[in-house]
């Protein structure tokens, strides 16, 4: 996974959270849907590997504004 930096303008606060994510899996394809979160990387790594099906968590993010950085709203 990579982050490509900040970005201060506010035009796209989405753009903030959008991270470049690869992966090599050996004699498996589709592993990993397209779009998935840092927070279920793991979760379907062991659901491949073990059988035992954990459910993805619903994406979440939170933002604030850059002057306020304590006042939060869930994205």
């Amino acid at each position: 996974m990579s982050d490509h930096g900040a970005h201060h303008g506010g035009a796209d606060v989405d753009e903030h959270f959008r991270s470049f994510f690869a992966a090599r899996t050996p004699g498996a394809t589709g592993v990993f849907p397209d779009g998935v979160s840092p927070v279920n990387v793991l979760r379907v790594f062991v659901t491949n590997l073990t059988n035992v099906r954990h459910e993805p968590l619903p994406y979440r993010a939170v933002v604030s504004d850059w002057h306020l950085p304590l006042n939060t709203a869930d994205r």
